[in-house]
């Protein structure tokens, strides 16, 4: 190895770069041998998978971590409760929940891969990464607000004691 390629090598690289480069290498040295870079993918990605519990019962699904759930609308047709207009399949319906606990919980998105997991898994929606962050986002925000904001009945009581005294 030149001193190119040892700077080379430093660099970070994609999955499928590295999985390539293990190809190469071991097809200079047994000839016959091939990495089967989906099986590789597929036995890193369990081995990744979100340790949470989704719970799906009788039309809906629920996390252990987040306050976000699915829906079942149809026969096969699921809602997020953070992409409601949206009707996916059962299996995107999981996906998105699992999104959703992936960037809800900071210790599951510390490596590039972890991001590239959530990556696809927003991809399976039709959605970019950063489009699912700006949606998870607002529904944060919207439910934040309306947990602390207080009833129409007590703004009114409070508006009374701002009155001034009309006798």
């Amino acid at each position: 190895m030149n001193s190119d390629q040892i700077r080379a090598a430093r660099l970070p690289a994609t999955i499928g770069t590295a999985l390539h480069e293990i190809d190469n290498y071991l097809a200079d040295d047994a000839g016959t041998y091939r990495y089967d870079v989906e099986a590789g993918l597929a036995q890193l990605q369990q081995a990744i998978a979100v340790d949470h519990e989704i719970a799906p019962k009788a039309g809906r699904m629920t996390s252990d971590i987040t306050p976000e759930f699915a829906t079942q609308v149809g026969s096969n047709s699921w809602t997020l409760s953070w992409l409601p207009d949206r009707h996916l399949t059962r299996e995107q319906a999981l996906r998105g929940m699992e999104l959703d606990e992936i960037l809800s919980d900071p210790a599951l998105t510390t490596t590039q891969l972890e991001w590239e997991a959530a990556g696809r898994r927003a991809a399976e929606l039709g959605l970019t990464l950063e489009e699912v962050v700006v949606l998870l986002s607002k529904r944060l925000t919207e439910t934040t607000k309306s947990r602390d904001r207080p009833s129409p009945a007590k703004r009114a009581q409070a508006l009374e004691g701002l009155q001034p005294d009309q006798g």
